[in-house]
């Protein structure tokens, strides 16, 4: 199955003579790139809400998530937050990549070990903000997160030649002290023209947004 499923679940719960509504939704995303957000963003995501976005590509070693716009409201006792899980959403947080919440976007890229990363969202009963939106990318090939002030990546098979169908795919995260990546290449041997005419290619883009080539 691809492209996303979604499913709502009505919770209705009696209280002190009042009915409180708890909506839970489920979506499901099983594409190799794509972008989620907070339900009705940017115009402002309901209260009392808890969505569950499931990104589980097949095929794929990892799955990179990165926010590009973040606006979660912190003003009440128990701030409304997003959470990112490695695999399935684990309620003792051992599978826990990071718990964010404010206005600033989180800096980086966040990588799962496996095909399957599972992000939770959770607002409370009083005020609200736009929300959040981030993009995906899912990624074969060794190391997909390099991260350190420096380090150096090669092609499968390196210094040999690269099997054919080959794909790899390197995400950069540096530490949030760093104002950019230089990246340089020391040695580039790609074949230009292959059996169909279509030549081999290595594309760089500025983060995971896949419409951001820089070259």
């Amino acid at each position: 199955m691809h492209g996303r499923q979604l499913v709502f679940l009505l919770m209705l719960s009696v209280a002190r003579g009042q009915v409180n509504m708890d909506f839970d939704s489920v979506t499901r995303f099983f594409d190799e790139a794509g972008t989620l957000a907070s339900n009705n963003y940017p115009d402002g995501y309901m209260v009392n809400f808890l969505e569950t976005f499931v990104i589980n590509p097949p095929g794929f070693e990892s799955v990179c998530l990165e926010f590009t716009d973040f606006s979660i409201n912190t003003a009440s006792f128990q701030a409304d937050h997003v959470a990112v899980f490695d695999g399935c959403r684990s309620d003792t947080d051992d599978t826990l990549l990071g718990r964010f919440t404010g206005t600033t976007p989180p800096t980086g890229v966040v990588c799962s070990s496996s095909n399957l990363l599972t992000v939770v969202f959770r607002s409370n009963t009083r005020d609200v903000a736009a929300g959040f939106n981030a993009s995906w990318t899912a990624v074969n090939g060794p190391s997909p997160l390099l991260t350190g002030e420096t380090g150096m990546f090669t092609s499968p098979n390196y210094p040999g030649n690269y099997p054919n169908f080959a794909a790899a795919t390197y995400v950069i995260c540096v530490p949030d002290n760093c104002q950019g990546i230089q990246l340089d290449f020391t040695d580039f041997d790609v074949e230009r023209f292959g059996g169909l005419g279509a030549a081999d290619a290595l594309i760089v883009y500025n983060g995971t947004v896949q419409d951001s080539i820089l070259g």
